[in-house]
């Protein structure tokens, strides 16, 4: 599902984890934002982009790489559990172009990968 909203007080605190398992098949909605934080900090702007079905189970760390469309989008600033168990936000602060998934162009079926720090996949 492509989401087409932002918030300018959201008051999305993020949780003290730096590490998630991401369970295949399991949905989580991505969170995207100019702001830098990390775990424990309130991220008030925020820009929903959509949801994303899970491929493959694996773990994502704060400060791991998201691309999308093949190229980067962020990096995981952290993890909101507020809709948990249904689904986690997964927060990523905007590398450039920041915005909902309606002005962004975001089409279902667009591929995001998670790709840790240092490695290949960087770019």
């Amino acid at each position: 599902m492509i989401l087409g909203s932002s918030r300018e007080r959201r008051g999305l605190r993020l949780g003290q984890e730096y590490s998630r398992c991401l369970v295949r098949e399991h949905v989580h909605e991505v969170i995207l934002t100019k702001e830098t934080g990390g775990p424990g900090s309130v991220i008030d702007r925020v820009a929903y982009l959509g949801f994303v079905r899970i491929e493959n189970s694996g773990v994502v760390l704060v400060g791991d790489h998201v691309l999308w469309r093949g190229r980067a989008l962020g990096r995981i600033a952290g993890f909101d559990g507020t809709h948990a168990p249904n689904h986690l936000n997964l927060v990523v602060t905007c590398t450039d172009e920041c915005g909902d998934g309606i002005s962004l162009g975001a089409r279902l079926l667009d591929p995001i990968v998670f790709s840790q720090a240092g490695s290949n996949h960087e770019d």
